[in-house]
């Protein structure tokens, strides 16, 4: 590898950044857009951050409409779940096995399933601290050319932002799209108890953040106002209808929810005995397999079909 680029500056690599790592091709996409494109540091790492968001929509709208179908089926679910939850601390393997499989059945019925939710939050996690850690090592290497890659006060991306407007616009767009509903598309009293949690978190982490170094809030905010765009463009009924996201229900006369730790806790015991059903239900088949399969038990001592 050269250790000059298009533009004349070092390459990452000669500088040890780089690789192949998801933090290493961040950090590649980033140099290809300053380098190749020409684009200030700056705007490279708003098209970077655009453009990985933009990969990741699809994954965004089957996340909303399978968010939208477990709320549709919601009063049958909890109908079986709570079967489920009486049936956890019995000995009825049958009655266990026959809610489980209910339950798979209405999941497999509407196409829909928990897990399906956390896919988009999951991917998007790791895209996070790959931008994160890159920019991170980048500013605090440094690259040169990052003192001079920003724009309007904040020009130097390597430094903080000494009158805390950064800090303050990504925790603000970030608290915006949190009362929109956020990116699962949901509003339920599950996500009304977490958005008091969030509102003090958006608070707390200004101070938290406020030495960050422009680069790493370049990125931030930029994704944050991509997820409020998002968020607002898929809650236009025509736009739902094109990607096929059902209309959510109401739901009248629901029994009462819990708070978030609750509603993970039961989800966690709900699993377990799922896990536990399905378990006991293939040890059964093999049992009955090996029952039907193996050579009969000798209760004779000498076999009367063989003279001696």
């Amino acid at each position: 590898a050269g250790v000059v680029n298009a533009i004349g500056e070092p390459t990452l690599a000669s500088m040890g950044l780089g690789g192949t790592t998801p933090i290493g091709l961040v950090q590649h996409a980033l140099e290809m857009l300053h380098a190749t494109v020409g684009l200030p540091w700056v705007w490279s790492i708003v098209a970077a951050t655009i453009a990985f968001r933009t990969l990741m929509f699809p994954l965004i709208v089957k996340s909303q409409a399978n968010a939208a179908r477990l709320n549709n089926v919601k009063p049958e679910l909890e109908e079986v779940q709570a079967q489920l939850r009486d049936l956890m601390n019995s000995n009825n393997a049958i009655g266990k096995a026959a809610a489980s499989a209910r339950l798979q059945q209405l999941y497999k019925d509407n196409d829909c399933h928990p897990i399906k939710s956390i896919i988009a939050p999951l991917v998007q996690v790791p895209l996070f601290i790959s931008f994160f850690v890159g920019l991170r090592r980048m500013a605090n290497l440094p690259v040169e050319s990052f003192k001079e890659g920003g724009l309007f006060w904040f020009t130097d991306l390597t430094a903080y932002d000494p009158y805390f407007v950064l800090p303050i616009v990504c925790s603000l767009t970030m608290l915006a799209s949190i009362e929109l509903g956020g990116e699962a598309g949901v509003s339920n009293p599950q996500m009304q108890h977490m958005k008091t949690f969030f509102r003090v978190m958006c608070v707390a982490m200004i101070p938290l953040t406020a030495q960050f170094p422009a680069a790493i809030f370049t990125y931030w905010v930029t994704s944050n106002l991509f997820s409020l765009g998002q968020v607002s463009l898929l809650k236009v009924k025509a736009v739902r209808e094109y990607f096929g996201i059902p209309e959510m229900k109401v739901h009248k006369n629901l029994p009462a929810q819990g708070g978030f730790w609750e509603n993970m806790s039961a989800g966690y015991k709900n699993a377990k005995e799922e896990a536990y059903v399905k378990h006991h239900e293939k040890m059964k088949r093999q049992k009955e397999k090996a029952l039907g399969t193996a050579p009969l038990e000798t209760t004779y001592e000498h076999n009367p079909r063989i003279k001696h």
